[in-house]
């Protein structure tokens, strides 16, 4: 191990025993080879076939896949998660067993570790989706301290994503020869059509609105301009486990963490290696693309009735980012926060005023040195969070519009 690992397995360790799921555990079945890579996905009434169409595409890596097969505890009808668990174990052969997981060979590269939080144990239904993430990813990490991956990056998708056949390998070229700081992937995707017209209509024009904000905070200079999707995403176990993993949340768990992990590294985007994911109807999560998909389909004018941020909001953020350059030069001198804030519009005083921005202003007296220390936490204080936030109260000034109005651009 070299010097520079020694404190990625501090790290992981001091969060492996404190901050980790029971399932961990798990990883002590896992004795009979080392993987090259790691897939974790969590599974809720989907169909059994999930398994083969995910790894097809990269059979020939060395790969675990960690199935967390979860249901919420509002719901008792366990039949469509029973029939893809039971399916699955006669197609692949068992290598070990418990109650609560099954370890199956998919190929002479590639295992299944499936885990049951369906039947005894259910997810409870506020922390959703983001508990069964989690759970995936600590086992991953377990098994990066055991020395059972042999690599630090954690792969997550979803049952509804097709995986091309260079998923892994672009990471890999990404972050192999680069001294930058990396926290965290981001894969481009594209969603796949279903034939169903008014549905791939309603999903393209969810996708056109994604694409449309982070391409707002790209030309902004915004640092958090990445997509957020739970099932497009890789993250390194050190920033994972100093983030403390995913949030145990039943929707956007997935922005929670990549928040977090933009302010330990650099959140990079894979344009080269493009997802597709399925055009379908999903009531899974209390919001996300299927709740948005079914609530543009209800809409009886798309066109007219289906808004989103005015561009000016962008134009805005991107006047703040670039006075936050100048802020350190204020600091000390009588009012001249004040001075500082005048400059910007009307708009955007009010609307930092209420993000309590003086917050800002008095760590910056206390605590900050010099002009990068001073721009580096602006972004901290101006997160992903708080950037959306503040666009939600520059509405006021400048109110939504018909999506297809704005012209800041489309997905990759």
């Amino acid at each position: 191990m070299t010097a520079r690992h020694k404190p990625y397995q501090r790290n992981r360790q001091k969060y492996l025993s404190g901050y980790a799921e029971p399932e961990i555990t798990l990883a002590t079945h896992i004795t009979h080879k080392c993987y090259q890579h790691v897939l974790v996905i969590p599974v809720y009434k989907e169909s059994p076939d999930v398994i083969e169409r995910i790894v097809a595409p990269i059979k020939n890596e060395s790969l675990l896949v960690i199935l967390i097969v979860n249901q919420p505890d509002t719901v008792s009808n366990t039949q469509a998660n029973q029939a893809l668990w039971n399916i699955v174990l006669s197609h692949y052969q068992s290598i070990n067993h418990s109650h609560s997981h099954q370890l199956l060979s998919i190929s002479d590269n590639i295992d299944l570790l499936m885990i049951d939080r369906f039947t005894q144990e259910k997810i409870p239904h506020k922390q959703g989706v983001g508990l069964a993430r989690k759970i995936g990813g600590d086992i991953a990490c377990q098994l990066i301290q055991q020395q059972k991956l042999n690599t630090d990056w954690i792969h997550y998708s979803d049952a509804d994503t097709h995986l091309p056949s260079n998923y892994f390998a672009d990471l890999d070229n990404a972050t192999g020869n680069t001294q930058e700081h990396i926290s965290a992937a981001v894969y481009a995707y594209k969603h796949i059509p279903s034939g169903n017209a008014p549905l791939d209509d309603a999903t393209q024009r969810y996708e056109q609105a994604l694409a449309y904000y982070v391409n707002g905070l790209k030309k902004a200079g915004s640092p958090y301009a990445y997509h957020t999707l739970g099932s497009c995403i890789a993250t390194h176990a050190n920033d994972y486990c100093m983030a403390r993993g995913f949030p145990k949340k039943a929707g956007g768990e997935d922005f929670y963490l990549l928040n977090k992990l933009a302010k330990l590294g650099k959140v990079i985007t894979l344009e080269n290696t493009v997802l597709g994911i399925e055009s379908r109807h999903s009531d899974r999560v209390p919001f996300g693309t299927g709740p948005a998909v079914e609530k543009i389909l209800a809409m009886d004018n798309p066109d007219q009735e289906y808004l989103y941020y005015h561009p000016q909001c962008f134009t805005e953020l991107s006047a703040l980012l670039t006075h936050f350059s100048l802020l350190f030069d204020y600091k000390k001198e009588s009012q001249a926060y004040a001075h500082w804030l005048k400059q910007l519009s009307k708009p955007l005083q009010a609307a930092l005023t209420t993000l309590q921005i003086e917050r800002l202003f008095a760590h910056i007296d206390k605590q900050i040195n010099n002009n990068e220390q001073c721009i580096a936490h602006c972004h901290q204080w101006l997160d992903g969070f708080k950037t959306l936030k503040l666009i939600h109260l520059l509405e006021a000034d400048y109110p939504k519009q018909p999506l297809s109005h704005n012209n800041i651009g489309h997905n990759n």
